[in-house]
Parts: C-alpha cells; structure tokens; sequence
C-alpha cells in the first residue's frame, strides 16, 4: 500500500512536472501500472465534480 505523500507526488510529477508515467515509476519505484491506477482515479474524480 502507497501512502497520501506518495499519491500526492505521483500527481505533481505528473500534472505539475510533467513527468512520464516511466520516470516516475522510476524515480519512486512503484509499477507503472499502479502509477497509472492514481492518475485515472484522480482524472475520474475531477470529472465527477464538473
């Protein structure tokens, strides 16, 4: 299980960084899936707000 703090860079490296989805699995050492799995579920809850 990832933490908050981690969640929360995964989502500024990618968003604010602009970061691939390979550097940041990289540079934090988690799957590219699991990257992926925070980015979509961020993305759904920004559309579920609108």
């Amino acid at each position: 299980m990832i933490s908050m703090i981690e969640k929360n860079r995964i989502l500024i490296s990618y968003y604010r960084e602009g970061k691939t989805i390979s550097d940041i699995s990289r540079l934090l050492k988690i799957s590219r899936t699991t990257i992926r799995k925070y980015i979509r579920e961020h993305e759904l809850q920004i559309l579920n707000f609108s």
